[in-house]
């Protein structure tokens, strides 16, 4: 059975299985995922240069290749490929998206024009390590698919990588991150059977009122703080809660850029930790405000 190929862009993971030497880079991840043998091959040229070379580019980096694939298995194919270029984007903090698609091999069923940047900026994990990278598919993939539709996580990640494109105004950035906590927060009530009557969440009493429109709405704030504290994580959230209101219903701040920065920051990691926890991850992982010093779950 052929192999389905996809040329992908911006991932700057130097993926290598066992030694990386310019002279001889071993640039290649092997995984099994759903039954299928699946190769993410990192193009040389990112494995041998530094990150930097490539940064705030758009350049096709890598290769997922899904072997033994029958015509009929297409779509499940590039399912498994972009999921796992999801979680990518995810831990480089990247936009990772698919560009050539062969199938069989030399045939080009589909292709896109490579758009986004290519960041390295403060990835989730040591993406450069080959072995971190595979572990963390591997650990997190069964937990990730079962919750990827209810949660909204195409979303979700799309957003945080967006978020980091460069030459963007503070304000579009933090609207962006915001709107992850949205969908993340409505996903949330929504999965934890939360009623949503009239455009709300509701608090149902007990017993509950004869009109059920009568019952106390929850508010973003008390749905996130149940989000967070349900995920094993502090609060810490009234200045973020603050900043969005101001947002959403004014369209802008006047706190400076310095705070604006720091809630910013703040928000990706509340994110980045949330994630980490609803997709079952254990493990060391990289402070997004401070990506100097990683973190244990």
């Amino acid at each position: 059975m052929p192999d389905h190929i996809s040329m992908c862009t911006n991932f700057l993971g130097l993926v290598d299985t066992f030694e990386n030497t310019i002279m001889n880079p071993n640039n290649t991840i092997m995984l099994e995922l759903d039954r299928y043998k699946i190769t993410i091959k990192q193009d040389k040229n990112v494995v041998r240069n530094q990150p930097r070379y490539f940064q705030d580019r758009t350049a096709i980096t890598s290769k997922v290749i899904v072997q033994g694939v029958t015509a009929s298995a297409v779509q499940n194919a590039n399912r498994i490929r972009d999921r796992i270029l999801e979680l990518l984007s995810f831990i480089s903090m990247s936009y990772v998206i698919p560009s050539i698609v062969q199938f069989p091999p030399g045939t080009n069923i589909d292709s896109n024009v490579p758009r986004g940047y290519a960041c390295y900026y403060k990835p989730v994990i040591e993406i450069r390590d080959a072995k971190i990278v595979k572990d963390f598919i591997e650990q997190v993939w069964t937990k990730y698919n079962k919750i990827y539709r209810r949660r909204k996580l195409h979303e979700v990640m799309e957003y945080l990588a967006i978020s980091d494109f460069p030459h963007q105004p503070i304000e579009s950035k933090l609207v962006l991150v915001i709107v992850a906590l949205e969908f993340l927060k409505t996903t949330y009530a929504h999965s934890s059977g939360i009623p949503f009557i009239s455009g709300s969440f509701r608090k149902v009493s007990t017993p509950p009122k004869a009109n059920i429109k009568r019952e106390p709405k929850y508010s973003f704030e008390d749905l996130l703080t149940k989000m967070l504290m349900d995920a094993g994580m502090p609060k810490g959230i009234k200045r973020i809660i603050r900043l969005r209101n101001e947002l959403f219903h004014a369209g802008l701040t006047n706190i400076c850029r310095e705070s604006k920065m720091k809630r910013y920051n703040r928000i990706h990691d509340i994110i980045r930790e949330y994630l980490l926890r609803i997709m079952e991850y254990k493990g060391n992982y990289i402070s997004y405000s401070d990506p100097d010093s990683f973190k244990h779950i």
